[in-house]
């Protein structure tokens, strides 16, 4: 799957990363979006690196190393968090998929 041991170790900690509960997630993204709370931000994106890679692998075919694409779709995740409003009541990762892709 992944060629060096950074990115192994990288895809490691992304399926240790606990999911997040729907309260916990809205929660997370209020503090990040009105505080600008970096550990808010940080849990957020670290219980959606599992997307990110999940989606990356997917576009592997196209030639590009996957390590690459998992950084673009990083990319499009913390793109999605800066413009994620929690009171739109929609789950993080359904409005992340669109900027992952994007990225």
């Amino acid at each position: 799957m992944i060629e060096d041991s950074a990115g192994r170790t990288l895809v490691r900690a992304a399926m240790k990363a606990p999911y997040l509960e729907r309260d916990e997630e809205h929660l997370l993204a209020v503090r990040w979006k009105e505080e600008r709370d970096q550990h808010a931000l940080h849990q957020i994106t670290v219980a959606h690196m599992r997307l990110v890679i999940s989606m990356a692998s997917k576009f592997r075919h196209y030639g590009l190393p996957l390590g690459d694409l998992i950084q673009e779709g990083h990319v499009g995740l913390l793109e999605a968090a800066a413009r994620f409003e929690p009171a739109r009541e929609v789950r993080f990762s359904t409005y992340a998929t669109w900027w992952i892709r994007a990225s």
